[in-house]
């Protein structure tokens, strides 16, 4: 469900695959729409009620496939590209049992969250692999510990930069929950590790938490159909840029390239989702369009794929150098050209001239790149087909899988294991953040 609180349908197809492994039995349809699930207590891996004894010795399958538990941040576009999209992957080829906690949720009746909280409690205590995207809540640190305990690996995903300084913070709370993020970080600290989608982030990790960390890039489902929307017939020609707020400090870097080419090329439009100036908002001017402030997946991919050229702005600061090339891969899904900062996020799958454009983060080296693709539209197409062929062949979800477990076996086998016999495991379910 997004967050404009309708169903989206594609959403239910990976919680239905993602579910696919619970037993049926009384009360329990797998095929019934979300909301409507009655009993969510039977896993195969245990009989009925085996997992509310809290051991960490529970009933293991026969052919012993990885099972994985991820406690996501529900129906964002990050825990669409860091946990649905590989969760769904290794069901769909039968290489692990594994659910998300948003699936979960979709699935409990009336969304109750002493229900939610429950079934969550059994779901863990029945993994072996419990990965946490999100969750800053300091009672979290007691279940770490006892999923440690039981033996279990304990991983934190994340695609940001978690700091406390005041630049990070300011980036992701934009001044508010400020406590929920220092929570966050006293929370990871007691994991095994860290799954990042870079490289930087990763040795940040490692530095900051004494800890491994695992980079595991971002990829692409080519089957969801959510990314098989056509383009409409426009006249202009469509410039566009996505980001939630924490980038506005990014398209600040280009406001004034962007209010120049609108006054000149009045052939062209602007459209902008999420982070926008205030000097963008109320310039006026009618071919700059602010689309919406939040939006769900389905709305997203409807709106890019209306894009003629993308804008991917990014400061050059230690917040942005962890940052991966995530709108690159989406410019390029719709084989849309795009213009990229010179950083580090986009030095990798960018070839400057091939599959993109780089340039230097100044109003006129932006204007200059803006104008040469206006003007060109076979370069356009050209750079846009590039694109689009590095994605289908490099960065498929289902090509790497087994990358992916891969990792997910050499963090078990680095680490440390906990021998604490006093150790007292939690009684009450799992605490579900609001907001």
């Amino acid at each position: 469900m997004g967050h404009n609180g309708k169903p989206d349908p594609h959403r239910l197809r990976l919680q239905h695959n993602g579910l696919s492994f619970i037993e049926t039995g009384p009360g329990i349809d797998n095929r019934a729409p979300a909301g409507e699930q009655k009993n969510f207590n039977t896993w195969p891996w245990h009989s009925p009620g085996r997992a509310d004894l809290l051991t960490g010795e529970e009933k293991r399958m026969t052919d012993q496939k990885p099972r994985i538990l991820f406690l996501d941040m529900f129906d964002t576009t990050s825990a669409y590209y860091r946990i649905y999209l590989i969760n769904d992957a290794l069901v769909r080829q039968d290489k692990a049992i594994a659910i998300s906690a948003g699936a979960l949720w979709h699935h409990v009746a009336k969304h109750d969250l002493k229900e939610m909280a429950g079934h969550l409690r059994r779901c863990s205590i029945a993994s072996d692999i419990i990965i946490i995207q999100q969750y800053p809540t300091l009672e979290t640190i007691e279940w770490i510990k006892a999923w440690r305990y039981m033996n279990k690996l304990v991983l934190i995903e994340s695609d940001d930069l978690a700091d406390n300084t005041t630049e990070t913070i300011d980036r992701i709370t934009q001044g508010r929950a400020r406590s929920k993020w220092l929570n966050r970080i006293a929370v990871w600290s007691q994991a095994d590790g860290f799954l990042t989608s870079t490289k930087y982030l990763a040795d940040h990790y490692s530095a900051k938490f004494n800890k491994p960390a695992y980079v595991f890039k971002n990829y692409l489902d080519f089957t969801d159909d959510r990314w098989q929307k056509e383009k409409v017939f426009n006249e202009k020609i469509i410039i566009g840029y996505m980001g939630s707020m924490s980038h506005t400090a990014d398209v600040g870097l280009i406001k004034d390239a962007i209010l120049y080419i609108a006054d000149k090329h009045p052939e062209v439009e602007f459209r902008i989702m999420g982070a926008c100036p205030h000097e963008l908002i109320n310039s006026g001017r009618e071919n700059i369009k602010r689309i919406k402030e939040n939006f769900n997946i389905s709305e997203y991919t409807k709106e890019v794929a209306q894009f003629d050229i993308g804008l991917a702005p990014l400061e050059d600061l230690p917040f942005n150098h962890a940052k991966s090339d995530l709108k690159f891969l989406e410019y390029a899904r719709f084989k849309i050209p795009g213009i990229y900062s010179k950083v580090q996020a986009y030095r990798d799958s960018v070839v400057n001239g091939h599959t993109g454009i780089l340039t230097d983060n100044t109003p006129e080296a932006w204007a200059l790149e803006l104008t040469k693709l206006i003007i060109d539209e076979k370069k356009r197409a050209k750079i846009g087909a590039a694109a689009f062929e590095y994605c289908r062949t490099k960065r498929d979800i289902l090509d790497h899988t087994d990358e992916f477990l891969k990792l997910l076996k050499k963090a078990q086998d680095e680490r440390k294991t906990i021998t604490n016999t006093s150790l007292i495991i939690p009684r009450k379910g799992i605490i579900i953040p609001t907001c």
